[in-house]
């Protein structure tokens, strides 16, 4: 909840409550609010820090969860503008959907000022998760997870504004919202069973020719592999790109811990290594660097996939 997309979730609304109970002077619960959020955020995080501090690893959190997240958000890919029409085209139109329904509902139905009001934050809150969600310049789907858990809002209003009256208006809308989920889910289904047949067949492999306590390592951000193929890396880069095209401290040290451990298998299922000299200097030294190492320690089997030469 503290990652920079995700702290719309809460961050909009809690803005919106402090801002109504100071305009109506109820300060007493406006304190109470404060506190026992403050306390909510206390039960979360004491015990998480506790367990980190006490298996020696706080500072591997910090450095891992934070500081790279943020060098992963300050990793372009993409001009804001081709992010955004990467993520309309593939969310299903849930981004349209999510600022026309409710402005839609604010012209035609009767409308108390409270629910204008809600309805109006719903839209701020949806037109600054676009943003956060393109901000980066990445076209990473997830990033609109928000923007479908607040959907909730303007349905609730149709349900509670629905009547004889308005009730053909509010069928057909609740109707569209029902078709822009099936368009979603069909979206995502595409995408699982794309990378099914990728990872599939490449955990097979993986394991055929490997133990379960040897090591691998797949190239690239999609560290799904590991999970699918039942074998893991014990270093911290398992997840490199794009961060590594940005931070030459980050790509140094994961180049080095490659060298420290050199897992038994390399795969490189996801990087388009023809363009990578388009994101940076650094992305064309990590290219070098990475292949440089691949040449030198490890024979091709094939399918983007690397072994020891003395596994081979």
């Amino acid at each position: 909840m503290i990652r920079p997309n995700l702290a719309s979730v809460w961050l909009i609304y809690d803005l919106y409550i402090f801002f109504k109970l100071l305009r109506d002077k109820e300060l007493k619960r406006l304190i109470k609010i404060i506190l026992y959020s403050f306390l909510g955020l206390l039960i979360i995080f004491i015990p998480i820090l506790l367990y980190l501090y006490l298996k020696n690893a706080l500072m591997d959190f910090f450095s891992t969860y934070i500081i790279f997240n943020l060098n992963y958000m300050g990793a372009v890919e993409y001009t804001i503008e081709r992010s955004l029409t990467i993520l309309i085209e593939h969310s299903g139109g849930i981004i349209p959907i999510s600022v026309i329904l409710p402005i839609t509902l604010i012209y035609i139905l009767k409308l108390k000022k409270e629910e204008k009001t809600l309805l109006i934050t719903n839209i701020i809150y949806t037109i600054i998760n676009i943003y956060l969600a393109v901000q980066p310049q990445k076209a990473n789907i997830h990033y609109l997870i928000p923007i479908t858990a607040n959907l909730i809002i303007p349905i609730s209003v149709i349900f509670q504004r629905m009547n004889k009256k308005n009730m053909f208006i509010g069928f057909i809308l609740f109707l569209l919202f029902i078709i822009e989920i099936m368009i979603v889910n069909i979206n995502v289904n595409k995408t699982m069973k794309k990378w099914k047949d990728i990872y599939g067949p490449a955990s097979k492999v993986i394991q055929r020719i490997t133990k379960p306590e040897d090591e691998i390592l797949q190239i690239g951000n999609r560290p799904a592999i590991y999970l699918s193929s039942n074998r893991m890396y014990s270093g911290k880069y398992f997840f490199q790109i794009p961060v590594a095209y940005y931070d030459e401290k980050i790509e140094k040290e994961f180049i080095e811990e490659l060298k420290r451990i050199k897992p038994k298998l390399i795969i490189d299922l996801v990087i388009d290594w023809d363009n990578i000299e388009e994101h940076s200097e650094l992305g064309a030294k990590f290219k070098t660097d990475l292949a440089d190492f691949i040449k030198k320690e490890y024979n091709y089997l094939g399918n983007r996939f690397y072994i020891r030469i003395e596994d081979n």
